[in-house]
């Protein structure tokens, strides 16, 4: 779950370059670049503009779909299987 080392907000990986390799940190590419609005182009071969909010947005929606995922759950949550006598 990379965190930008420069605006600290969270990034999926393809919106993120490593900044430090000793200390690993990341830097998202809309501060590497400078810029709120970069074009990319998406699986079909079109190209789309993604600002930073909407980027961070996604993420944060993913993250939060993750958790809340009943297999997530039970790794972050076990239930105790242990049989008491």
């Amino acid at each position: 779950m990379p965190k930008c080392a420069t605006c600290g907000q969270f990034f999926g990986p393809n919106f993120c370059i490593v900044a430090n390799e000793n200390s690993k940190e990341f830097q998202c590419v809309f501060c590497y670049l400078g810029k709120n609005e970069i074009t990319v182009e998406t699986k079909d071969g079109q190209e789309k503009k993604v600002t930073k909010k909407d980027a961070n947005k996604e993420y944060m929606k993913y993250l939060k779909k993750l958790h809340n995922n009943k297999n997530v759950q039970e790794i972050v949550n076990p239930k105790s299987n242990i049989i008491k006598p």
